[in-house]
């Protein structure tokens, strides 16, 4: 929340210059709950759960069309978790 929220104020610092309403009401219109909003989470805790959610994105994706950008955040690590977890 930090973070949208400094988003906004620098956002706004930027365009308070502006001439242009247009652009200066957009800067000011995202704010931190708005752009916080339009983010979607998965919290994985193991291999099984992430295979699952990486084999749902299709149909995710398919649901949400607004979705411009997908990440995946330490995609390795429960596959490397994983596999030393068989090799014991």
């Amino acid at each position: 929340h930090e973070i949208a929220s400094g988003m906004h104020r620098h956002f706004c610092h930027l365009t308070s210059e502006l001439k242009n309403d247009e652009r200066r009401a957009i800067a000011q219109g995202m704010t931190a709950e708005n752009v916080l909003g339009k983010i979607f989470v998965y919290r994985i805790y193991d291999l099984a759960e992430q295979i699952s959610c990486v084999t749902s994105l299709d149909k995710f994706v398919s649901e949400h069309p607004e979705v411009k950008l997908v990440v995946i955040d330490s995609i390795a690590f429960h596959f490397r978790h994983g596999f030393s977890e068989r090799e014991d």
